[in-house]
C-alpha cells in the first residue's frame, strides 16, 4: 500500500467470486513467474456516438490490459471511487483459427474497478502478444447436462 496525493495505491483486488488480480508493480523480479495482472475489461460504449442527434447505441466490448495498480480516491474518511491503472493494448485481432493477438501496448487510462471482468494471459511470439483466456475457451450453451 503506498499514499501519494490522489489517496491509496493498492497492488491487489481480491474479486466476489474470491479470484485475486495483483498488478505489475507488486510483481517479483523472476521472469518466468506467473503473473496475475494481466486482464479482461468489459466496457460499455455507445456505437453512434460520433452522430450527435443519433440515439444511443450501447454495446458491450471486451478490452485487454496490464493493470499498473489500483487506487482508492478518499476524502478523510469517505470513500469516493475505487479505480485501476491499466495501460491498455493495440487492436485486437483474431486470425483464421481463432486465436486474438496484439502488436503492441498503448495507452494508459484510469477505469473503473467494477469493468473488470477477469484475469487472462499474454504470451509473446515473434512481433505478436497472444492472448489465453482459459474462462471464455469453451462455450458451455451447447454442452449437454449428463449428470442427471
Amino acid at each position: 500500500m503506498e499514499v501519494n496525493n490522489y489517496g491509496v495505491r493498492y497492488g491487489r483486488l481480491r474479486t466476489s467470486d474470491g479470484q485475486y488480480i495483483s498488478s505489475c508493480c507488486i510483481k517479483r523480479n523472476n521472469k518466468i513467474a506467473r503473473n496475475n495482472y494481466c486482464a479482461q475489461i468489459r466496457r460499455t460504449i455507445d456505437k453512434l456516438a460520433y452522430r450527435p442527434n443519433a440515439p444511443p447505441q450501447l454495446v458491450i466490448v471486451d478490452i485487454y490490459g496490464i493493470v499498473n495498480y489500483y487506487l482508492v480516491l478518499t476524502n478523510s474518511t469517505i470513500v469516493y471511487y475505487l479505480i485501476l491503472y491499466v495501460q491498455l493494448t493495440s487492436k485486437i485481432v483474431e486470425d483464421e483459427y481463432g486465436c486474438k493477438h496484439f502488436t503492441q501496448f498503448r495507452s494508459k487510462e484510469f477505469i473503473d474497478v467494477r469493468c473488470l471482468d477477469h484475469c487472462i494471459g499474454f504470451a509473446k511470439i515473434d512481433n505478436r502478444y497472444y492472448i489465453i483466456d482459459k474462462e471464455n475457451a469453451f462455450d458451455d450453451s451447447n454442452w449437454e447436462n449428463i449428470g442427471h
